[in-house]
């Protein structure tokens, strides 16, 4: 009986903490958006979006513009180095 008193009480602690950490996750999160255009003012599709740690110059994330030169990233919050690249004719 006292051993499922402590594992019960071992459980809500854990969960506790659960529900006390996730959030904090949850909302760190951050959306980067715009738009590619060129000179001439026209969207580039296909543009290459990269977005790399700066300390670590590792990729965090990436994706490519659309139609109308549109992108979006979501990524954690931190320091970033944001890389477009994009092949025009």
């Amino acid at each position: 009986m006292i051993r499922s008193l402590i594992n019960i009480t071992n459980l809500k602690k854990q969960l506790y903490c659960f529900f006390l950490f996730v959030p904090a996750l949850l909302i760190s999160q951050t959306n980067i958006d715009g738009s590619i255009k060129d000179t001439n003012n026209t969207p580039i599709d296909g543009a290459n979006i990269i977005l790399k740690k700066t300390d670590t110059d590792e990729i965090a994330t990436f994706t490519t513009s659309n139609a109308k030169g549109y992108f979006n990233l979501q990524t954690q919050t931190g320091n970033y180095t944001l890389k477009i690249s994009a092949l025009v004719f």
